[in-house]
């Protein structure tokens, strides 16, 4: 019997905008040249260690009290955008950095990580046809969210390119 898995590896589900991605990532060349070269992997993060003591001692005790029944919010989904609370504390330190009063509801959103904050950030300000100007070096992600915005990325080198030592620069 075939499993479900097979069946859909066996044909094609992948929408055009993800085909048009690039198929390797800064993670993938890091992780595949430490693997070649027998380095040490800084790209990305591979603790070899177990977390202190009281930082699995917190999340175990976050845990059981929101078994308490006295306060059943501990175990609720946070909006979308990110809790109040966290959204409202960041409105108050962003506001004076930004020159102006940020609204913590509609001003403010909290992700999980720099990716989700790049692809939220992009495919929200970026029209399918705009370009994207994207400076050399780069993180991996800023094409990839342009792409599949619709846009188009305009690569520019953060530095010109030098002539080998000893070759004089042209004009």
């Amino acid at each position: 019997m075939l499993r479900l898995s097979a069946i859909l590896l066996a044909r094609d589900f992948v929408a055009d905008r993800v085909k048009a991605l690039p198929a390797a990532t800064v993670f993938s060349v890091f992780s595949a040249l430490a693997l070649e070269k027998g380095a040490i992997n800084l790209g990305q993060g591979f603790p070899d260690f177990a977390p202190d003591t009281f930082i699995t001692e917190a999340a175990s005790t976050a845990c059981l009290n929101g078994r308490r029944r006295d306060n059943p919010l501990l175990n609720q989904y946070t909006r979308s955008q990110g809790h109040v609370r966290l959204c409202k504390v960041l409105a108050s330190t962003y506001s004076s950095w930004m020159g102006r009063p940020l609204d913590p509801m509609s001003e403010v959103i909290v992700t999980v990580g720099a990716t989700e904050a790049l692809f939220a950030a992009i495919t929200t300000f970026v029209n399918p046809g705009e370009e994207v100007i994207v400076i050399e070096p780069f993180y991996d992600m800023y094409p990839a969210d342009t792409i599949f915005a619709g846009a188009v990325p305009v690569y520019v080198a953060l530095h010109e390119e030098l002539p080998p030592p000893g070759q004089p620069r042209s004009s």
